[in-house]
């Protein structure tokens, strides 16, 4: 009776097929619910990389502006430090206008995730705030440096 009680427990202490196929399944559920989530991050990282530089951009043109240099020297600087942001991220940057009011820029996406996406963004020195579109634009404001004063 002895024997026959010890071999009963070494059969019942694993898991059986099915519920090995419950948790499977349940783990491919909450995996298929998770993962386009997870994957659309990257796209939101560089939408906010793109705003943020742009940001800065438009921000150093009005500081620019304050102190007196001239639209023509701003283009100038702005272009220059629009090149060296480039380098260092998924996007390039164009600068669409820039007067003594304000400027405009665009931001498209060089490869991967953000290719052919593109940003807009205008900034009015009088507001003192840079008006930046987040969402991926299908058609950009420009997509070269166009006027240069």
């Amino acid at each position: 009776m002895l024997n026959r009680k010890k071999g009963r427990n070494l059969l019942e202490k694993g898991f059986t097929l099915v519920e090995l196929m419950i948790v499977i399944v349940i783990v491919g559920i909450l995996s298929s619910v998770a993962l386009p989530s997870f994957l659309n991050q990257r796209g939101k990282a560089q939408a906010t990389e793109a705003a943020s530089q742009m940001g800065v951009l438009l921000k150093q043109a009005y500081l620019e502006s304050i102190e007196g240099v001239t639209p023509s020297d701003m283009w100038t600087n702005i272009t220059n430090e629009a090149t060296a942001a480039e380098g260092r991220g998924d996007f390039n940057y164009f600068l669409c206008a820039i007067s003594a009011t304000g400027a405009t820029m665009t931001a498209t996406g060089k490869s991967g995730a953000a290719s052919g996406k593109h940003l807009n963004s205008s900034f009015t020195f009088a507001n003192l705030k840079p008006s930046i579109d987040t969402s991926f634009d299908a058609t950009p404001t420009c997509t070269a440096d166009v006027v240069q004063p």
